[in-house]
């Protein structure tokens, strides 16, 4: 693991995200470990890499719970998507 600094895009990048979605998770609190460095947001190489091992982590322990072998439960949602007639185009004549 390094301790090289990267930008908010690198992190971006590397987490295989948009800005604008890690951005959203600095705000929700869920991104890993950042700090201001002369006014920029910058993440530490090493902080990525065990935000990204520990997700792997908790994606196989839950996998190895006795619910795992059973399918994962689907929810409908409270709204539903009806079809809407368009209306037809009129041309002039």
């Amino acid at each position: 693991m390094s301790n090289k600094l990267l930008t908010f895009k690198e992190a971006a990048q590397q987490m295989r995200t948009t800005d604008s979605g890690l951005r959203w998770m600095v705000h929700q609190g869920t991104a890993p470990r950042s700090a201001k460095i002369g006014g920029r947001r910058m993440f530490r190489q090493s902080d990525i890499d065990a935000y990204i091992a520990a997700a792997f982590q908790e994606r196989s322990s839950s996998l190895t719970s006795s619910d795992a072998s059973k399918p994962p439960q689907t929810t409908k949602s409270s709204r539903s998507i009806r079809s809407v007639p368009r209306p037809t185009p009129t041309c002039p004549a």
